[in-house]
Protein backbone atom coordinates (compact mmCIF):
# COMPACT_ATOMS: atom_id res chain seq x y z
CA UNK A 1 0.00 0.00 0.00
CA UNK A 2 2.75 2.37 0.97
CA UNK A 3 4.58 2.40 -2.58
CA UNK A 4 1.11 3.33 -4.37
CA UNK A 5 2.08 7.29 -3.70
CA UNK A 6 5.99 6.38 -5.49
CA UNK A 7 4.87 4.36 -8.04
CA UNK A 8 1.90 7.13 -9.11
CA UNK A 9 4.67 9.79 -8.66
CA UNK A 10 7.27 7.73 -10.85
CA UNK A 11 4.85 7.24 -13.35
CA UNK A 12 3.85 11.05 -13.62
CA UNK A 13 7.57 12.21 -13.62
CA UNK A 14 7.99 9.78 -16.67
CA UNK A 15 5.29 11.56 -18.69
CA UNK A 16 6.77 14.91 -18.04
CA UNK A 17 10.19 13.77 -19.42
CA UNK A 18 8.44 12.76 -22.22
CA UNK A 19 6.40 15.98 -22.64
CA UNK A 20 9.45 18.41 -21.65
CA UNK A 21 11.64 16.95 -24.06
CA UNK A 22 9.03 16.92 -27.32
CA UNK A 23 8.08 20.26 -26.04
CA UNK A 24 11.83 21.34 -25.96
CA UNK A 25 12.34 20.21 -29.68
CA UNK A 26 9.32 22.41 -30.68
CA UNK A 27 10.78 25.64 -29.41
CA UNK A 28 14.10 25.04 -30.38
CA UNK A 29 13.69 26.61 -33.52
CA UNK A 30 11.82 30.02 -31.96
CA UNK A 31 14.50 30.43 -29.98
CA UNK A 32 17.40 33.22 -31.69
CA UNK A 33 20.73 33.58 -30.61
CA UNK A 34 22.46 36.60 -31.47
CA UNK A 35 25.51 37.94 -30.60
CA UNK A 36 24.49 41.26 -29.23
CA UNK A 37 20.72 39.94 -28.15
CA UNK A 38 22.31 36.75 -27.04
CA UNK A 39 19.50 34.34 -26.57
CA UNK A 40 15.96 35.64 -27.06
CA UNK A 41 12.76 33.73 -27.21
CA UNK A 42 9.95 34.54 -29.64
CA UNK A 43 7.60 33.43 -27.50
CA UNK A 44 4.07 34.72 -29.75
CA UNK A 45 3.39 31.47 -31.46
CA UNK A 46 4.15 29.28 -28.75
CA UNK A 47 2.52 31.10 -25.96
CA UNK A 48 -0.83 31.17 -28.04
CA UNK A 49 -0.41 27.76 -28.44
CA UNK A 50 -0.17 26.81 -24.46
CA UNK A 51 -2.91 29.24 -23.91
CA UNK A 52 -5.29 27.84 -25.78
CA UNK A 53 -4.24 23.86 -24.48
CA UNK A 54 -4.88 25.26 -20.96
CA UNK A 55 -8.06 26.54 -21.73
CA UNK A 56 -9.32 23.19 -22.95
CA UNK A 57 -11.56 21.58 -21.78
CA UNK A 58 -10.75 17.77 -21.53
CA UNK A 59 -13.89 15.91 -20.65
CA UNK A 60 -11.71 12.90 -20.19
CA UNK A 61 -12.90 10.67 -17.39
CA UNK A 62 -9.80 8.36 -16.01
CA UNK A 63 -11.10 5.43 -13.26
CA UNK A 64 -13.96 7.16 -12.78
CA UNK A 65 -12.73 10.81 -12.12
CA UNK A 66 -13.59 13.80 -14.25
CA UNK A 67 -10.38 15.69 -15.66
CA UNK A 68 -11.69 18.70 -16.88
CA UNK A 69 -8.34 20.77 -17.54
CA UNK A 70 -4.73 20.79 -17.45
CA UNK A 71 -2.30 21.73 -13.90
CA UNK A 72 0.53 22.07 -15.76
CA UNK A 73 3.18 25.27 -15.76
CA UNK A 74 5.47 25.82 -18.25
CA UNK A 75 8.32 28.26 -18.09
CA UNK A 76 11.32 28.77 -20.04
CA UNK A 77 14.89 30.16 -19.27
CA UNK A 78 17.60 31.46 -21.38
CA UNK A 79 21.05 29.93 -21.11
CA UNK A 80 21.79 32.13 -17.97
CA UNK A 81 18.02 30.67 -16.48
CA UNK A 82 16.55 34.12 -16.59
CA UNK A 83 13.15 33.31 -16.92
CA UNK A 84 12.05 34.27 -20.96
CA UNK A 85 8.04 32.72 -20.91
CA UNK A 86 6.09 31.62 -18.12
CA UNK A 87 2.78 30.03 -18.78
CA UNK A 88 1.32 31.21 -15.37
CA UNK A 89 2.80 34.44 -16.05
CA UNK A 90 4.60 34.69 -12.76
CA UNK A 91 8.27 34.60 -12.96
CA UNK A 92 9.32 36.27 -16.58
CA UNK A 93 12.47 38.30 -15.79
CA UNK A 94 13.58 36.40 -12.83
CA UNK A 95 16.94 34.11 -11.74
CA UNK A 96 15.93 30.67 -12.05
CA UNK A 97 19.66 29.59 -12.04
CA UNK A 98 19.51 28.39 -8.75
CA UNK A 99 16.93 26.10 -9.09
CA UNK A 100 17.90 22.50 -9.53
CA UNK A 101 15.88 21.63 -12.68
CA UNK A 102 17.44 24.81 -14.11
CA UNK A 103 20.76 24.22 -12.62
CA UNK A 104 21.27 20.47 -13.62
CA UNK A 105 19.74 20.65 -17.23
CA UNK A 106 22.13 23.77 -18.03
CA UNK A 107 25.02 21.75 -16.28
CA UNK A 108 24.01 18.34 -19.21
CA UNK A 109 22.26 16.73 -16.50
CA UNK A 110 19.17 15.50 -15.79
CA UNK A 111 17.03 18.20 -14.33
CA UNK A 112 14.19 18.02 -12.02
CA UNK A 113 12.56 19.00 -8.59
CA UNK A 114 9.83 18.69 -6.48
CA UNK A 115 9.19 21.90 -4.16
CA UNK A 116 6.61 22.47 -1.53
CA UNK A 117 4.53 25.74 -2.73
CA UNK A 118 3.19 26.31 1.08
CA UNK A 119 5.02 24.96 3.68
CA UNK A 120 2.30 24.87 5.96
CA UNK A 121 0.49 22.44 3.74
CA UNK A 122 2.47 18.91 2.69
CA UNK A 123 -0.24 18.14 -0.31
CA UNK A 124 1.37 21.88 -2.05
CA UNK A 125 4.20 20.06 -3.61
CA UNK A 126 4.77 20.62 -7.35
CA UNK A 127 6.88 18.35 -9.57
CA UNK A 128 9.22 20.23 -11.87
CA UNK A 129 10.93 18.48 -14.65
CA UNK A 130 13.11 19.92 -17.01
CA UNK A 131 14.77 19.37 -20.28
CA UNK A 132 17.47 21.16 -22.51
CA UNK A 133 16.55 23.41 -25.29
CA UNK A 134 19.62 23.39 -28.05
CA UNK A 135 21.00 24.80 -31.02
CA UNK A 136 22.54 21.70 -32.64
CA UNK A 137 24.72 20.43 -29.41
CA UNK A 138 24.95 23.52 -27.68
CA UNK A 139 22.37 23.98 -24.96
CA UNK A 140 21.00 27.70 -25.55
CA UNK A 141 17.83 27.40 -23.07
CA UNK A 142 15.99 25.08 -20.44
CA UNK A 143 12.08 24.23 -20.86
CA UNK A 144 10.47 22.91 -17.15
CA UNK A 145 6.70 21.39 -17.34
CA UNK A 146 5.89 21.65 -13.36
CA UNK A 147 2.23 19.72 -12.41
CA UNK A 148 0.96 19.70 -9.21
CA UNK A 149 1.21 16.51 -7.06
CA UNK A 150 -2.03 16.51 -5.47
CA UNK A 151 -3.65 16.25 -8.89
CA UNK A 152 -2.53 12.62 -8.95
CA UNK A 153 -3.94 12.15 -5.33
CA UNK A 154 -7.20 11.22 -6.67
CA UNK A 155 -6.21 8.21 -8.53
CA UNK A 156 -4.21 7.31 -5.53
CA UNK A 157 -6.95 7.39 -3.51
CA UNK A 158 -9.25 5.20 -5.89
CA UNK A 159 -6.16 2.71 -6.55
CA UNK A 160 -6.08 2.35 -2.09
CA UNK A 161 -9.39 1.80 -2.27
CA UNK A 162 -10.05 -1.01 -4.85
CA UNK A 163 -6.91 -2.70 -2.81
CA UNK A 164 -8.40 -2.19 0.27
CA UNK A 165 -11.71 -3.88 -1.31
CA UNK A 166 -10.47 -6.42 -3.01
CA UNK A 167 -8.18 -7.18 -0.32
CA UNK A 168 -11.31 -7.72 2.43
CA UNK A 169 -13.11 -9.57 -0.69
CA UNK A 170 -9.96 -12.25 -0.79
CA UNK A 171 -9.92 -12.54 2.94
CA UNK A 172 -13.29 -13.27 3.58
CA UNK A 173 -13.26 -15.84 0.34
CA UNK A 174 -10.10 -17.51 2.06
CA UNK A 175 -12.26 -17.60 5.27
CA UNK A 176 -14.97 -19.06 3.45
CA UNK A 177 -12.98 -21.51 2.23
CA UNK A 178 -10.81 -22.74 5.28
CA UNK A 179 -14.66 -22.81 6.89
CA UNK A 180 -16.21 -24.88 4.40
CA UNK A 181 -13.12 -27.11 3.20
CA UNK A 182 -12.34 -28.13 7.36
CA UNK A 183 -15.43 -27.86 9.21
CA UNK A 184 -14.31 -29.91 11.67
CA UNK A 185 -11.69 -27.31 12.97
CA UNK A 186 -14.57 -24.91 13.58
CA UNK A 187 -17.06 -27.17 15.41
CA UNK A 188 -15.51 -26.33 18.75
CA UNK A 189 -15.76 -22.44 17.79
CA UNK A 190 -19.87 -22.77 17.11
CA UNK A 191 -20.12 -24.34 20.29
CA UNK A 192 -18.85 -21.32 22.47
CA UNK A 193 -20.49 -19.12 20.68
CA UNK A 194 -23.65 -21.07 21.32
CA UNK A 195 -23.15 -21.49 24.66
CA UNK A 196 -22.32 -17.72 25.29
CA UNK A 197 -25.63 -16.72 23.95
CA UNK A 198 -27.53 -19.15 25.13
CA UNK A 199 -26.58 -20.26 28.58
CA UNK A 200 -29.14 -22.97 28.93
CA UNK A 201 -27.73 -24.72 26.08
CA UNK A 202 -24.66 -25.89 28.34
CA UNK A 203 -21.00 -26.60 27.07
CA UNK A 204 -20.65 -23.74 29.40
CA UNK A 205 -18.90 -25.53 32.83
CA UNK A 206 -15.92 -23.64 32.45
CA UNK A 207 -16.89 -20.08 32.28
CA UNK A 208 -19.96 -20.64 35.03
CA UNK A 209 -16.98 -22.07 37.64
CA UNK A 210 -15.13 -19.28 37.02
CA UNK A 211 -17.40 -16.92 37.54
CA UNK A 212 -18.44 -18.45 40.82
CA UNK A 213 -15.11 -18.75 41.65
CA UNK A 214 -15.22 -14.75 41.71
CA UNK A 215 -18.72 -14.22 43.27
CA UNK A 216 -17.20 -16.81 46.34
CA UNK A 217 -13.88 -14.83 46.50
CA UNK A 218 -15.75 -11.22 47.68
CA UNK A 219 -13.58 -8.13 47.58
CA UNK A 220 -10.83 -9.49 49.60
CA UNK A 221 -10.68 -13.00 48.58
CA UNK A 222 -10.34 -16.61 50.54
CA UNK A 223 -6.94 -16.43 51.17
CA UNK A 224 -3.82 -17.87 49.72
CA UNK A 225 -3.84 -21.49 48.56
CA UNK A 226 -7.75 -21.64 49.58
CA UNK A 227 -9.67 -21.43 46.37
CA UNK A 228 -10.71 -24.34 44.90
CA UNK A 229 -11.19 -23.46 41.05
CA UNK A 230 -7.11 -24.48 39.94
CA UNK A 231 -8.73 -27.53 41.10
CA UNK A 232 -12.04 -27.70 39.15
CA UNK A 233 -11.85 -27.23 35.66
CA UNK A 234 -8.55 -27.06 33.29
CA UNK A 235 -6.11 -24.90 31.90
CA UNK A 236 -6.89 -22.42 35.27
CA UNK A 237 -3.48 -21.69 35.11
CA UNK A 238 -3.88 -20.26 31.36
CA UNK A 239 -7.61 -19.22 30.58
CA UNK A 240 -8.97 -18.59 34.13
CA UNK A 241 -6.03 -17.36 36.12
CA UNK A 242 -7.68 -14.46 36.67
CA UNK A 243 -10.67 -15.85 38.33
CA UNK A 244 -8.29 -18.26 40.08
CA UNK A 245 -6.40 -14.93 41.59
CA UNK A 246 -9.57 -13.02 42.32
CA UNK A 247 -11.00 -16.17 44.24
CA UNK A 248 -7.70 -16.41 46.34
CA UNK A 249 -7.13 -12.22 46.65
CA UNK A 250 -10.56 -10.62 45.63
CA UNK A 251 -11.40 -8.71 43.50
CA UNK A 252 -9.72 -5.53 44.46
CA UNK A 253 -6.58 -7.39 43.49
CA UNK A 254 -7.85 -7.57 40.06
CA UNK A 255 -8.77 -4.12 40.04
CA UNK A 256 -4.95 -3.12 41.08
CA UNK A 257 -3.92 -5.63 38.33
CA UNK A 258 -6.11 -3.53 35.28
CA UNK A 259 -4.79 -0.15 36.91
CA UNK A 260 -1.21 -1.65 36.47
CA UNK A 261 -1.71 -2.35 33.15
CA UNK A 262 -3.65 0.75 32.13
CA UNK A 263 -0.42 2.52 33.80
CA UNK A 264 1.85 0.75 31.87
CA UNK A 265 -0.17 1.80 28.41
CA UNK A 266 -0.05 5.92 29.54
CA UNK A 267 3.57 5.47 30.37
CA UNK A 268 4.15 4.25 26.97
CA UNK A 269 1.48 6.54 25.12
CA UNK A 270 3.30 9.67 27.53
CA UNK A 271 6.72 8.59 25.80
CA UNK A 272 4.94 9.45 21.95
CA UNK A 273 5.02 13.30 22.98
CA UNK A 274 9.14 13.11 23.09
CA UNK A 275 9.04 10.91 19.78
CA UNK A 276 9.17 12.48 16.32
CA UNK A 277 9.76 9.15 14.01
CA UNK A 278 6.36 8.42 13.09
CA UNK A 279 7.43 4.85 12.50
CA UNK A 280 8.31 3.80 16.01
CA UNK A 281 5.41 5.60 16.83
CA UNK A 282 3.28 3.06 15.44
CA UNK A 283 5.61 0.27 16.11
CA UNK A 284 4.89 1.37 19.77
CA UNK A 285 1.23 1.71 19.73
CA UNK A 286 0.76 -1.33 18.33
CA UNK A 287 2.94 -3.11 20.88
CA UNK A 288 1.30 -1.77 23.44
CA UNK A 289 -2.14 -2.34 22.00
CA UNK A 290 -1.66 -6.22 21.82
CA UNK A 291 -0.59 -6.72 25.37
CA UNK A 292 -3.84 -4.42 26.83
CA UNK A 293 -6.29 -5.88 24.34
CA UNK A 294 -5.29 -9.16 25.21
CA UNK A 295 -5.66 -7.99 29.04
CA UNK A 296 -9.05 -7.21 28.25
CA UNK A 297 -10.19 -9.54 26.53
CA UNK A 298 -8.91 -12.39 28.80
CA UNK A 299 -10.48 -10.75 32.05
CA UNK A 300 -13.74 -10.19 29.45
CA UNK A 301 -13.53 -13.84 29.24
CA UNK A 302 -13.27 -14.28 32.79
CA UNK A 303 -16.20 -12.37 33.80
CA UNK A 304 -18.41 -13.17 31.07
CA UNK A 305 -18.23 -10.11 28.82
CA UNK A 306 -17.07 -12.26 26.12
CA UNK A 307 -17.20 -15.98 24.57
CA UNK A 308 -14.33 -18.73 26.11
CA UNK A 309 -11.06 -17.87 23.61
CA UNK A 310 -8.26 -19.36 25.37
CA UNK A 311 -6.50 -15.63 25.16
CA UNK A 312 -3.85 -16.04 28.29
CA UNK A 313 -3.29 -12.89 30.34
CA UNK A 314 0.16 -11.41 29.84
CA UNK A 315 2.58 -11.52 32.45
CA UNK A 316 0.66 -13.78 34.30
CA UNK A 317 -0.86 -16.56 32.68
CA UNK A 318 1.48 -19.26 32.31
CA UNK A 319 2.66 -20.36 29.08
CA UNK A 320 5.79 -20.89 27.13
CA UNK A 321 4.77 -19.39 23.95
CA UNK A 322 2.29 -16.20 25.88
CA UNK A 323 5.66 -15.60 28.03
CA UNK A 324 7.97 -15.29 24.61
CA UNK A 325 5.30 -13.01 22.72
CA UNK A 326 5.03 -10.83 25.81
CA UNK A 327 8.61 -10.75 26.20
CA UNK A 328 9.59 -9.58 22.84
CA UNK A 329 6.41 -6.62 22.71
CA UNK A 330 7.91 -5.69 26.10
CA UNK A 331 11.85 -5.80 24.92
CA UNK A 332 10.34 -3.67 21.77
CA UNK A 333 8.58 -1.09 24.02
CA UNK A 334 11.64 -1.05 26.16
CA UNK A 335 14.26 -0.92 23.56
CA UNK A 336 12.29 2.21 21.87
CA UNK A 337 11.24 4.57 24.34
CA UNK A 338 14.30 4.12 26.51
CA UNK A 339 16.20 7.73 26.67
CA UNK A 340 19.23 8.83 24.73
CA UNK A 341 21.81 10.03 27.00
CA UNK A 342 24.51 12.47 25.78
CA UNK A 343 27.00 13.43 27.29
Amino acid sequence: MSEIKPGFRQSTEDTLVDMSNLLAELVADEFMIDDVLENQFNQQNFGKSVDRFLNRIHEAKIFSIEKLGSKLRIYITDHQGIVRYDSAKLAVGQDYSKWNDVYLTLKGKYGARSTLVDPGNKYSTVMHVAAPIKNGEQIVGVLTVAKPNISVQPFIDVAKDKIKTHGLGLVLLSLIAVIFFFPNKFGYILIRLKSFFDPASGNNYQSEKASEAIINGGFFGKGIGEGTLKNRIPEAHTDYIVSVISEEFGVLFIILLMIIFLFLVYQVFKELYFENDNQIKLILVGSISIILLQALIHIGVNIRLFPTTGMTLPYISYGGSSIISTSILSGIIINLTKRKISY
